[in-house]
């Protein structure tokens, strides 16, 4: 069979996936019963390239050789990253304000609202990455915020531009796993942590496949312009 025809059979499959259900799960017998039309009834003749741009539109095709599994290299995170918890601790103590304030839910980029900066308070710049002490979620913040107790705020020690901070932010999520109520990610136990980034022959980060493969992400595109309506904006500083 050709990828072409795979891909079809594919896709035929998932349009199909509403017939299937908890109680009716997919098993060999059921799956057998699906009728398939044959290619040449729908007239299939794009090849897998003009398919794949069709259903991802904004997605950017990345030659083959840069798809290629790169060499790789643990990093500890403290070589990577500053670490530092919040500040503060009680929010229902806080007045509503003009700040963002971070902390530790798994929702809305972990910002549980907006209140006055309490005195003691850092205000932190844009692009860090904050990790809730509770659940493990890694964001990557985009405004100037204020974070609680509740959070560890690392501070890049290398001039990482935002494709870099999203493939770290993606690799932290994908080791959510390693934590849990009775081993939460403070600071102790998080600076343990290691980050699985792509190098080059010499052992540099290769920033070239990062970016590559961040901008080929479908959202990618649509985060960029959101930046741009967030740095238009002319509001007061939360700093003031």
């Amino acid at each position: 069979m050709s990828k072409e025809y795979l891909f079809y059979v594919a896709s035929a499959i998932q349009r199909s996936k509403w017939r299937f259900n908890y109680g009716r799960k997919i098993t060999p017998r059921r799956l057998g019963k699906l009728q398939i039309k044959a290619p040449e009834a729908v007239k299939l003749s794009m090849s897998f390239d003009v398919i794949f741009r069709a259903i991802y539109p904004k997605r950017i095709l990345i030659e083959k050789a840069s798809m290629m599994k790169p060499r790789t290299k643990e990093f500890p995170i403290t070589e990577l990253f500053e670490i530092e918890r919040g500040q503060f601790h009680a929010i229902d103590r806080l007045e509503k304000g003009d700040c963002p304030t971070v902390s530790r839910v798994s929702t809305d980029n972990g910002v549980v609202g907006f209140f006055s900066k309490p005195r003691k308070a850092k205000v932190y710049s844009p692009f860090v990455l904050t990790v809730s002490t509770v659940t493990g979620d890694t964001f990557l913040q985009m405004t100037d915020f204020i974070a609680t107790d509740n959070v560890l705020v690392l501070l890049p020690k290398k001039d990482f531009d935002i494709h870099a901070l999203l493939y770290i932010q993606a690799v932290l999520n994908g080791q959510k796993w390693r934590y849990s109520y009775g081993r939460q990610p403070y600071k102790r136990i998080f600076q343990k942590a290691t980050v699985s980034l792509p190098v080059r022959s010499d052992g540099t980060i290769d920033d070239t496949y990062l970016r590559e493969v961040v901008s080929a992400q479908p959202y990618f595109q649509a985060l960029l312009q959101k930046l741009e309506r967030i740095n238009s904006k002319d509001s007061k500083s939360i700093r003031d």
